[in-house]
């Protein structure tokens, strides 16, 4: 049944459906999802989500391994490192990212939008409640913008796409009730995907924050914190009668009463309290253990299951950074020399068990990973900008799946450090102004390193020195924050369907000298810089994927740093007796027990 009511003081006029308003004030509709662009379509618009199990039953406490540790409950504060679930199990966001559908998310604190071209506007969901029992208010929404801009350098880029907010309401004449929202303002150039961005932000009450950090925070997500031991553990309670919990955001979802994060400072101890029952899920991450370190009794009787999940989630980008800040990284020979010795073929084979692909984008497993020969499209946007011929003449692969035996990259690596002044003195490489070849390199402490201590005996066979510098992950945190290291195993990238602001965070100028940025690597170029701003202005999928093509030969011909390796499946043992999964899974594996429980009926 629909109603239509007018009003000359009113933006435009409304049409009541059952719960569902449309404004048809400038042809904006209200929906319950959100995408990148204009003509984003979701999969799922009814939120009938295939990676729910309506028939999965409650759970009584589920143990999660964390490694390293924590000093703060609060996400915002960056120079301590937040507990585990957080932001996921705590707290609410206006709307939740889709488990696969890249560059969409649907109705969770807001249950409408509504987009324009200069702005976005937040309808709140009435029902919404914080844990201290308070009402969710727009209020609280404008508050946390401002707070999270103010006290987080981070958050102030990522919301950079943000002018402003503003309360707004309009009166349902018809009922008598307001809606009430949020409107947030674009900037003039802001990305596309600047409104999606707000979207995903954080909802803290005001009412607690304006009178400073509280013990516990207090947000509006399914569970609070119970009990907790800074670096020990975090254990969640499930909020009775969660406002969520009939919605999309919270349906089939969140079984478990309890959820404890146990934290460890070895990855070999977190193994075996999972052997013991002490965890009750594992994610593996050593192929060797993979292996061979499952053949105790339970998984034989089969109380414990192994299972590999095939990984359809972007990669992360992780490998050996150089800082290009030190001077004996400046010299782009310097670079190419280190990446020849790094024989990842034979790695794979000697300490993989040939289970790994070795990562070769910024953007690897998505549709903005450059591959092949560079299309027209991709040639033209690189030629306008001066890059090197062969980020266009050259297949993509080039730049990481380097070619040859051993003997030649040694051969050629050595070529390479001769042509830029390096002489070998007593089997050491020289320089006449920046001394012996002595490469600091910074590791977390978690980290198996049999692989790199490979390559470091294979980078002395021509003279370079590399000193292996295993750290906790204090120790880890401010080294990289302080940019302290002439290498460190860290974040190359944020692979993404849909890159946008965050590329400023870890490839621009701006950010190559600010202290506990992304970009490690201190990239600082004024053609990557307009290729960001370019990415981030894309009016389609299309635009975007030739752009971001075109960034991603750019700056693996830049040559920042030695790419790792993913495995294409996700390797999970767990306790049959303690967690049931839905049979279909997010393009994250990780995330699978957000929808899991205790059983499953027939």
């Amino acid at each position: 049944m629909k109603l239509k009511f007018f009003s000359r003081f009113c933006v435009g006029f409304f049409l009541l459906v059952l719960e569902e308003v449309s404004f048809c004030a400038d042809h904006a509709k209200i929906e319950s999802f959100l995408g990148v662009f204009f003509d984003s379509v979701p999969l799922w618009p009814l939120h009938n989500f295939p990676w729910k199990d309506s028939k999965i039953t409650e759970g009584k406490e589920l143990c999660l391994g964390a490694q390293g540790t924590f000093n703060t409950l609060e996400f915002w504060q960056e120079r301590n490192v937040c507990a585990q679930g957080i932001v996921e199990l705590l707290h609410g966001r206006l709307f939740l990212p889709s488990e696969q559908e890249p560059g969409i998310a649907y109705s969770y604190v807001a249950r409408h939008v509504q987009r324009y071209k200069d702005r976005v506007v937040f309808w709140i969901d009435s029902d919404a409640k914080f844990h201290n029992g308070a009402a969710v208010l727009p209020e609280d929404v404008v508050f946390s913008f401002y707070f999270l801009t103010k006290n987080s350098s981070i958050f102030k880029s990522y919301f950079s796409g943000i002018s402003k907010a503003e309360l707004v309401s309009y009166p349902l004449i018809q009922s008598g009730k307001k809606l009430s929202g949020v409107v947030f303002y674009l900037e003039k150039n802001a990305p596309q995907e600047a409104a999606l961005t707000i979207s995903e932000m954080v909802v803290l009450p005001k009412s607690v924050y304006q009178h400073g950090v509280p013990k516990i925070p207090v947000g509006c997500g399914p569970y609070k914190v119970e009990a907790h031991q800074e670096g020990e553990f975090v254990r969640f309670q499930k909020v009775p009668q969660w406002w969520g919990a009939n919605r999309s955001c919270g349906k089939d979802m969140y079984r478990f009463s309890t959820i404890k994060y146990i934290y460890f400072k070895e990855d070999d101890s977190m193994f075996e309290a999972f052997k013991k029952g002490e965890l009750h899920c594992f994610f593996e991450r050593s192929a060797k253990r993979w292996m061979n370190g499952y053949n105790f009794n339970e998984v034989t009787q089969g109380i414990v299951k192994k299972q590999e999940v095939f990984y359809k989630d972007s990669v992360p980008i992780t490998g050996l950074l150089f800082n290009t800040r030190k001077p004996i990284f400046q010299d782009i020979r310097v670079r190419w020399a280190l990446s020849l010795l790094l024989d990842f073929d034979t790695l794979n084979q000697k300490f993989f068990y040939k289970k790994y692909k070795r990562i070769c984008s910024f953007f690897q497993n998505t549709s903005c990973m450059a591959k092949g020969s560079a299309s027209f499209e991709v040639k033209r946007i690189l030629k306008s900008f001066n890059a090197p011929e062969e980020t266009w003449t050259q297949p993509a692969e080039y730049f990481t799946q380097l070619p040859g035996t051993w003997h030649q990259r040694s051969k050629a690596a050595l070529s390479f450090l001769k042509e830029g002044g390096w002489k070998l003195r007593n089997g050491k490489l020289f320089h006449e102004t920046l001394g012996f070849l002595q490469v600091k390199v910074c590791i977390p402490k978690s980290m198996r390193d049999e692989w790199l201590q490979f390559f470091q005996a294979r980078a002395a066979l021509i003279g370079v020195e590399l000193n292996i510098i295993s750290l906790d992950q204090a120790a880890y945190q401010s080294v990289k924050s302080s940019f302290d290291y002439d290498m460190i195993w860290g974040m190359m990238g944020i692979s993404s369907s849909f890159p946008g602001q965050e590329l400023e965070l870890i490839y621009s100028s701006h950010s190559a000298d600010k202290a506990g940025s992304y970009n490690m690597a201190g990239i600082s170029d004024i053609n990557i810089d307009a290729l960001i701003q370019q990415v981030k202005s894309a009016k389609n999928q299309k635009e975007l994927q030739f752009l971001a093509q075109a960034l991603d030969r750019y700056l693996l011909s830049g040559c920042y740093g030695i790419f790792g390796w993913y495995c294409p499946n996700t390797w999970q043992a767990f306790w049959k007796n303690r967690i049931v999964y839905p049979r279909s899974s997010p393009f994250s594996p990780q995330r699978r027990w957000i929808y899991a429980g205790g059983s499953k009926n027939p």
